[in-house]
């Protein structure tokens, strides 16, 4: 209770401060509107609980999780007609994990050029065989660092709680005929993740959170215009209810449901509601499906409404690779429709899934054997450890930070998690082995061998070594039949 108390007052906290930071000018606009991620796109929108590279342009306190550098690359043509692109890459370092993503969207038009001239009150368009070409670009860096919070404050309370804040440089161009203008500015984004349960992670971000008297803003030039980044608020979270140790037993396979919800402060702004579902069928393949809301103006008013937009989206991942597609729908307008990809790599996957063990566990993994059963032990478990269960609904009480009981193998390969329970009643996954049982083999007679047996006591028999007995007349008696059987069987291996 403690711990949540904890976790409660630090979640308020946040909301205050970034509450009280939301002051707008004149609206700019942001390039990750669009999107962040096929992935995310094909679940409705919802970001802030990815742990992979996607959350550089999420939730930065989702990045704190990563163990290996990873990198995702998006690209994709907003309505058919803006270019949009995104890059970006992570990797632990000292002090965290660190993250660099660029986006960039452009929409361009090559067209003839016109003057238009008034003479006797009259606007003639003349004709010309001159082009030209107007530009708009929209551009942003992203410098996201995330950590666990147990890391900065040594507290037992924050073990499951994550914070991490982006830097964003905003870039913006527009020229044409008669026009030209850059604009350029910062602002700053501050997110946490709280993993609930092993099953459900609850995150908080805090969108363009500096006001503009601390810089939070776009300047254009010429003129020292002034445009902000519109605060916001995005709360969600995110639950497996199938796959190892959840509520649905599902062989290979998992469901994952994620739904978010963006508070805008602006009267003027409605609040979205995002959410979205990703099946996946074993380690390779994912299916999503979401809906995502986004404004769509009030004509003749500049007040907005809301607009439900449906997404899809299929995944394939192999070898540490997610190819990912999304569909997206806008406004229920075909014309409009975008279809977005994306690629990332530096995902763990079977091969260099390496899991933290805690504790020391017996046998060794990758343990070959050809018994039907083996003694699984383990020793110097966390001290919060009460139980532990090896297969699903069997617990075995931990006594002296020790276990130890019988585990009953198929043939070919077993994984069996060695999975912890706490004093709160949390389950946490101290280790993993790997046992491959294989069939008692049976070694063929040696012929040859055999030959020579039967020759030395024939031998020997004759010889009178030992007395016979009664056995020993009825095997003298068969004993060329044997010969022979045995001869041939020698003469066709030599």
């Amino acid at each position: 209770m403690q711990r949540h108390t904890y976790c409660f007052l630090i979640f308020f906290s946040l909301s205050l401060l970034i509450t009280c930071a939301g002051a707008d000018l004149k609206i700019a606009n942001d390039p990750a509107q669009v999107g962040v991620g096929a992935r995310s796109l094909g679940m409705g929108g919802v970001i802030l609980n990815f742990s992979d590279v996607s959350s550089l342009l999420g939730n930065p306190a989702a990045l704190s999780v990563i163990d290996d550098p990873q990198y995702t690359f998006m690209h994709g043509r907003f309505i058919n007609e803006v270019d949009y692109i995104s890059i970006g890459g992570a990797m632990p370092v000292p002090w965290g994990v660190f993250g660099v993503a660029f986006l960039n969207s452009q929409l361009s038009y090559t067209g003839p050029l016109s003057t238009i001239e008034v003479v006797d009150g009259i606007r003639i368009l003349p004709s010309t065989t001159e082009v030209g070409t107007d530009l708009y670009r929209n551009s942003a860096l992203y410098l996201t660092f995330g950590k666990k919070a147990s890391e900065l404050i040594d507290m037992e309370a924050l073990e499951k709680l994550h914070v991490g804040a982006t830097f964003k440089i905003f870039s913006q161009e527009l020229k044409g005929a008669g026009i030209a203008g850059s604009g350029s500015g910062y602002e700053m984004d501050v997110g946490m993740q709280y993993k609930a349960f092993p099953w459900m992670n609850f995150s908080l971000l805090g969108k363009n959170v500096l006001p503009a008297s601390m810089g939070g803003k776009l300047v254009w030039q010429p003129g020292d215009r002034e445009e902000s980044y519109p605060f916001f608020i995005k709360t969600g979270l995110m639950a497996d209810f199938a796959g190892d140790w959840r509520f649905l037993d599902f062989e290979d396979q998992s469901l994952s449901v994620a739904i978010e919800y963006d508070i805008h402060p602006r009267k003027n702004a409605p609040d979205l509601l995002h959410y979205g579902l990703e099946w996946g069928l074993g380690e390779n393949l994912a299916i999503r499906l979401g809906r995502d809301q986004g404004y769509i103006g009030i004509g003749g008013t500049s007040t907005f409404d809301t607009a439900d937009n449906l997404t899809y989206g299929v995944g394939v991942t192999y070898q540490g690779w997610r190819f990912d597609y999304a569909f997206h729908e806008y406004y229920d307008d075909a014309d409009l429709n975008t279809s977005y990809f994306s690629i990332t790599y530096g995902l763990p996957h079977e091969r260099e899934k390496v899991v933290k063990e805690k504790g020391e566990f017996f046998p060794e993994d990758n343990y070959i054997t050809s018994d039907s059963s083996i003694m699984i032990s383990g020793k110097k478990l966390p001290s919060d450890i009460l139980y532990v269960v090896i297969k699903k609904g069997q617990y075995l009480e931990v006594i002296n930070r020790s276990f130890s009981a019988k585990y009953n193998l198929e043939l070919g390969r077993n994984k069996i998690d060695i999975v912890g329970i706490d004093i709160h009643r949390q389950a946490d996954l101290l280790g993993r082995r790997t046992v491959a049982r294989k069939r008692p083999s049976r070694k063929p007679a040696d012929p040859q061998l055999l030959f020579r047996q039967v020759r030395i006591r024939t031998q020997h028999i004759r010889r009178g070594v030992r007395a016979r007995t009664p056995r020993q007349t009825d095997c003298m008696h068969a004993l060329p039949h044997r010969l022979r059987a045995c001869g041939s069987a020698a003469r066709t291996v030599w």
